[in-house]
């Protein structure tokens, strides 16, 4: 008797493994990079129109997310070389709450729109 299996004898021992006793037909395991069939999933088998607009949304999720975190620390930079056009911000909290209640909101997302041009084609 081998002590060792084929890929091919392998693969065969694990798909009797996996055969449904109700049934007859192989369970579908979930597998990480897998097809049902266990094969890999490569580029050629997504849909990219669908991975590049996913992919533009989650970027445009993180920067948004992110984005006042930036300005923040901009004008804290900017702040410290006396500017004259900010106020003087003493860290990083008293910045977010004196942008809020002199800008509102739209003074955290200042300059988004450029950056949102990015994402387009």
């Amino acid at each position: 008797k081998r002590c060792c299996l084929s890929s091919a004898e392998k693969r065969k021992k694990k798909e009797k493994k996996k055969m449904s006793h109700t049934e007859g037909q192989p369970a579908v395991e979930a597998e990480a990079g897998r097809g049902g069939d266990g094969t890999p999933i490569g580029w050629e088998d997504m849909d990219m129109g669908k991975f590049l607009l996913l992919g533009a949304c989650i970027s445009v999720t993180c920067d948004l997310t992110l984005y006042p975190f930036d300005v923040i620390k901009t004008r804290l930079q900017a702040s410290g070389k006396q500017a004259a056009a900010y106020p003087k911000y003493t860290g990083t909290i008293h910045a977010w709450r004196t942008m809020a209640k002199m800008e509102g909101r739209r003074g955290l997302y200042r300059g988004f729109s450029i950056t949102a041009l990015g994402y387009l084609p």
